[in-house]
């Protein structure tokens, strides 16, 4: 699977997207995050149902110092995986 996600709320100068590759890498989730500037957290992702599903729980808490007010899932059936890695860009 893979999930186009936007985080919206204090989500950038916190740790956040450090924090998403860290709880990605755990969870053998590959694709990338980036901050944009609307202030949202832009992240693609891809691996099993399962692991993306208790990746976007780690998601919506967020690291401690972190707000998250929305997170908005787009999700997609992929046949084969594009990424190697989780990279922060």
């Amino acid at each position: 699977m893979k999930y186009h996600i936007f985080i919206r709320g204090k989500v950038q100068k916190v740790g956040f997207r450090k924090f998403t590759a860290s709880a990605a890498k755990k969870l053998h989730i590959v694709g990338w995050v980036k901050n944009n500037d609307d202030g949202k957290v832009e992240v693609v992702a891809e691996g099993e149902k399962e692991n993306l599903n208790k990746f976007v729980k780690k998601l919506k808490r967020g690291p401690l110092v972190s707000k998250v007010d929305e997170v908005k899932i787009t999700e997609y059936p992929t046949t084969k995986t594009t990424f190697k890695s989780f990279e922060i860009i």
